[in-house]
């Protein structure tokens, strides 16, 4: 579930919108379609509008620290 509120005005880039990005940052065109393909499903946005955001269980587990431990699918403290 998202916060209230996340859906903001942000649109997909149009084609101008990937060269200009590309020129600001540094990198080409090829390199930006392939992250908006690859790491935002597409468009960077769900069928509601609201950003795309993708779950990593690897940066998840590495986030958690010292937290609980994962063995198999549960959890031990």
């Amino acid at each position: 579930m998202y916060p209230a509120g996340i859906k903001g005005a942000a649109k997909p880039l149009t084609d101008i919108g990937v060269a200009r990005v590309g020129r600001v940052i540094g990198v080409g065109q090829d390199e930006i379609r392939t992250a908006i393909e690859v790491e935002a499903s597409g468009d960077g946005f769900d069928r509601h509008g609201r950003p795309e955001m993708l779950f990593e269980p690897y940066v998840f587990y590495r986030e958690l620290g010292q937290g609980p431990k994962r063995t198999n699918l549960a959890f031990t403290l």
